[in-house]
């Protein structure tokens, strides 16, 4: 075919043809959490002081204060080190030091008077407590309880004087009812009680008589 008309067609193709294109952009997005352990350690700080030594004497006792060496203030630098977990990147500083553990005598304390102890001043107020328990029952006991018993105590012997009173009276009446019949015996009784008397006690018997020959005799 012609060349022109070829062209013709081809852009008359073209004019007619239409495209539409939509491109949308998107953006990804990532959420990260992180937790750190907790009571993290930012940076260590640590300080150790190293007492004198004191080698004992010849004497036994304890000499003059010695400062430790350089040698032994690195071992014990060392073995810190490693104790606290040392970490150089993180800033972790240490730091041994010798210094002298002076120990200061003890001021002694004033006594302490007897009535401003605190522990007399206690023992003081608890005895105080049985004390006036004690004053408390001798006043019950005085005025209350002794006069009771003294009054019980004193009935009890009138008692007992009223029953020997009355045993006493007993007797004499007894005595006096016998003495009354024996006044009423026979002569010949009466003789033979003499006689039995003179055998039982001759010697009464005997002064008896010489008594009534000298009544008689005067």
């Amino acid at each position: 075919p012609p060349v022109g008309a070829a062209a013709g067609a081809g852009a008359g193709a073209a004019g007619n043809f239409t495209r539409n294109a939509t491109i949308n952009y998107e953006l990804d997005k990532t959420v990260r959490h992180t937790r750190g352990a907790p009571g993290a350690v930012k940076r260590l700080s640590v300080a150790v002081a190293v007492n004198h030594k004191r080698p004992p004497g010849s004497d036994g006792r304890p000499g003059k204060p010695v400062a430790p060496s350089a040698e032994e203030l690195k071992r014990i630098e060392d073995l810190v080190r490693e104790s606290v977990g040392f970490n150089e990147q993180r800033g972790d500083t240490i730091n041994v030091a010798a210094a002298s553990f002076v120990l200061s005598e003890v001021e002694a304390l004033p006594e302490t008077p007897p009535w401003q102890d605190p522990v007399t001043i206690a023992l003081a107020k608890e005895a105080g407590k049985y004390l006036v328990f004690a004053l408390i029952a001798l006043l019950v006991w005085a005025k209350l309880l002794k006069p009771v018993f003294e009054m019980f105590a004193a009935a009890a012997q009138r008692a007992e004087a009223e029953r020997k009173a009355a045993a006493t009276a007993a007797a004499a009446r007894q005595s006096v009812h016998a003495g009354g019949i024996q006044a009423g015996r026979p002569f010949e009784d009466k003789l033979q009680g003499a006689r039995d008397a003179a055998k039982q006690e001759p010697k009464l018997v005997a002064d008896l008589i010489k008594e009534w020959m000298g009544g008689n005799g005067t």
